[in-house]
């Protein structure tokens, strides 16, 4: 079974690299974007199986991203996990339509990881 790719996108490169340091290790083939634009560059030519996605980033911020994630025709059904310090009531109430789930930051990489496992379980 090829590994589930994960494309992590964050402004912050401390965040990219610990996600990609325990993806890896978990089995998962990471990818990277540095921000909204990046992330956009890169599907052109690469596919995965799910987006991490922080909200507060320079040039196209997360919202943006996942609406035009939920609107591409190649995109649409990728899961997204928000990874945010966006903790607002009100961004929390949109992220929950936008996202399978909402995680705020500081986190718990436990926690991240049983949402990520819960989100690509196979599909029956």
């Amino acid at each position: 079974m090829p590994k589930r790719i994960i494309m992590v996108v964050d402004d912050e490169p401390g965040t990219r690299q610990l996600l990609s340091d325990v993806l890896n290790n978990e089995g998962y083939e990471v990818k990277v974007a540095n921000d909204g634009e990046d992330f956009f560059k890169k599907t052109k030519k690469e596919k995965f199986d799910l987006v991490i996605l922080d909200i507060m980033m320079p040039k196209i911020d997360g919202w943006d991203v996942a609406a035009k994630i939920k609107t591409s025709k190649s995109m649409q059904k990728t899961p997204i996990i928000f990874l945010t310090a966006k903790i607002d009531p009100t961004s929390k109430e949109l992220g929950k339509f936008a996202s399978t789930y909402y995680v705020e930051k500081p986190f718990e990489i436990d926690d991240l990881l049983t949402k990520i496992k819960k989100t690509l379980v196979p599909k029956k």
